[in-house]
């Protein structure tokens, strides 16, 4: 059902309470429930910031009132409910999705951090939950959604204090969806995946390298806001028990419960790129692990990578060029970074490029001919994989490119596809004028070599 049908309808009119609606998620689930013609009532620690996301609601007709509540202040949130109930009467769905973050190793967390995250990720949803409950209870109809984390599913170490509140949430979430369910008031847990443009993450202190990246990488394989405020309001009209929202939680949650040493094995691993080693942390200095010992090494930028490629296939010249009909065609590529911290880094010139070197063998044209270039891994941008070299032939210089399109790392099943087709084309270096058009493969038979041949420089 869509918006414009009977969903909309069912929203219209309902009393929507949401927490955290500064900006990011609430604010957009708040626009989602707004255009549904839902009255709001937005409750935020900022009052400044609640007053800007009430005003932009307000610009598009929606009905909005504001409190500045502190969510782990438990007076503040008995005094708002209590105004809301002679206001409103009621509250048709409670929505508890303020929330903070924080990451650090157990062993560097005082006590003060665990009480601060209990306090606005657990007691906060507690709170509102035990105070609107007993209305909603009463009136034998009502909705509750409770904002959990799709750490859930994903056991990152060094993220283990933001974790514990926030899963302690979800089970019980979870639990009191069944508990209520006879009453008519339904228990919904969302469960995120890691979200862009949003605060959340602006108190959270990154004292790894790998952590820095991992932020770094914050927009390539994150949700938007708004993706979630949508996911988020369709789960409030199908009545839905769980909202998984990314579909990296699924995954994360089948290899959880079905294959245990993968599990272990990625969270071993994480801790070694996450974490910091012992001796940073008041520990003995300990023989540090393969995995420390690169992290280390990327850390400080003194670890390149090489590998060879070899891509096989068919040329047909342009007319004027060459004699007619299919020829043969092969590149033999080394490429890879001297500096992988630049290769990772999003924000550097070299992100996911690097040189290459080799040679090219076009039938009709050149036998082995040293080449050089760069070649780009440009799966954020354009979805694509681009090699790019130059060479002489008997005092001409050509000019290739060759492109693998539609690579889509979530699309896993195109992978054979997309991963091992290069569409080329060639022409001269001087006028751009088109000399050859190409199709090369990476053949599965090289695959073996392909992996052998990585090396770090």
């Amino acid at each position: 059902m869509n918006r414009g049908g009977r969903t909309m309808n069912r929203m219209k009119g309902k009393v929507v309470l949401i927490t955290g609606v500064g900006a990011g998620v609430g604010l957009m689930t708040a626009r989602e429930f707004g255009k549904a013609g839902s009255r709001l009532i937005l409750a935020d620690i900022n009052e400044e910031s609640l007053k800007k996301a009430a005003d932009s609601l307000k610009q598009n007709g929606v009905e909005v009132y504001i409190y500045t509540v502190d969510v782990s202040n438990k007076k503040q949130v008995e005094a708002m409910a209590s105004d809301v109930i002679k206001k409103f009467g009621r509250v048709d769905v409670l929505i508890n999705n303020a929330g903070i973050g924080h990451t650090g190793e157990f062993i560097a967390t005082d006590y003060h951090t665990w009480e601060r995250l209990y306090n606005v990720n657990f007691w906060g949803p507690m709170y509102h939950i035990y105070t609107f409950l007993p209305h909603m209870v009463k009136r034998g109809d009502g909705h509750i959604v409770n904002v959990s984390t799709g750490q859930a599913y994903f056991r990152l170490p060094t993220w283990g204090v933001y974790a514990t509140p926030k899963l302690a949430l979800g089970a019980f979430s979870e639990i009191l969806h069944y508990e209520l369910r006879d009453f008519g008031i339904t228990v919904t847990t969302v469960y995120p995946f890691m979200i862009r443009n949003t605060e959340f993450y602006k108190d959270t202190k990154l004292a790894s390298w790998g952590l820095k990246m991992f932020m770094k990488y914050l927009p390539f394989y994150s949700s938007t806001p708004e993706a979630v405020g949508k996911k988020i309001y369709k789960a409030v009209v199908r009545k839905k028990r769980i909202e998984g929202v990314h579909y990296i939680n699924w995954i994360g949650k089948y290899i959880y419960s079905n294959i245990s040493f993968v599990y272990d094995t990625v969270s071993r691993m994480s801790y070694q790129v996450l974490g910091r080693p012992p001796e940073q942390l008041g520990g003995k200095k300990k023989r540090w692990s393969r995995t420390r010992r690169f992290v280390t090494m990327l850390d400080e930028r003194r670890v390149g990578f090489k590998i060879d490629e070899i891509m096989t296939g068919e040329h047909e010249f342009e007319k004027g060029f060459g004699s007619p009909g299919k020829k043969f065609m092969e590149f033999h590529a080394t490429w890879g970074p001297k500096r992988i911290s630049e290769f990772l880094n999003p924000k550097s010139n070299k992100f996911c490029m690097s040189e290459m070197e080799g040679t090219v063998t076009i039938e009709g044209l050149c036998t082995d001919v040293p080449m050089k270039g760069t070649m780009e891994l440009s799966y954020f941008r354009e979805h694509k994989i681009r090699y790019i070299f130059d060479f002489s032939v008997d005092g001409v210089n050509y000019h290739f490119v060759g492109e693998k399109v539609n690579v889509h790392l979530w699309r896993f099943w195109a992978l054979p596809k997309t991963h091992t087709i290069c569409y080329g084309k060639l022409t001269l270096a001087s006028a751009g004028e088109l000399v050859s058009k190409s199709i090369t493969h990476f053949r599965f038979r090289t695959s073996l070599a392909f992996m052998r041949s990585f090396r770090l420089v």
